[in-house]
């Protein structure tokens, strides 16, 4: 888990509460802001789990969490949606509600880009001839 959640034990066996933490303060508009989230579950092959996010109506962009599912893997390189993800406007509660069909799997808010794998990128270009100042150029054709 990268500490951008707490752990509560709900009162059943099944059902988790989480928080999300804010990111440390931001000096370009002198506010937290918090929206993402990353951790995993073990041990729960075949339990259905309800893990409820109990903070995020008061997240950054409330407004994203509607009609949101978040994302689970269980190798965090092939990721999927959870269909079981749903938002409660009145509570500002998300809950994830999944089985695991394996012992570990991951959830997040979007599909994590590890540092490791852009250095890959970084290094592949590099070596591959490719002349970088057009690589960049195409990425920004492609954002566009």
């Amino acid at each position: 888990m990268t500490g951008a959640k707490e752990r509560f034990e709900g009162d059943e066996a099944h059902v988790v509460d989480l928080k999300i933490h804010a990111d440390p303060f931001c000096e370009a508009d002198g506010r937290e802001h918090f929206q993402w989230f990353y951790y995993r579950v073990s041990s729960a092959k075949g339990e259905r789990l309800q893990m409820r996010i109990v903070n995020a109506g008061k997240a950054n962009f409330p407004g994203g969490w509607e009609g949101y599912r978040a994302v689970a893997s269980y190798d965090r390189k092939r990721w999927f949606r959870v269909e079981g993800t749903s938002f409660d406007r009145g509570t500002g509660v998300l809950t994830i509600d999944y089985t695991p069909t394996r012992d570990a799997v991951y959830f997040a808010y979007f599909a994590p880009y590890p540092y490791e794998r852009h250095q890959a990128l970084i290094a592949e270009v590099q070596s591959s001839g490719t002349d970088e100042k057009e690589v960049a150029l195409e990425m920004v054709r492609w954002l566009r």
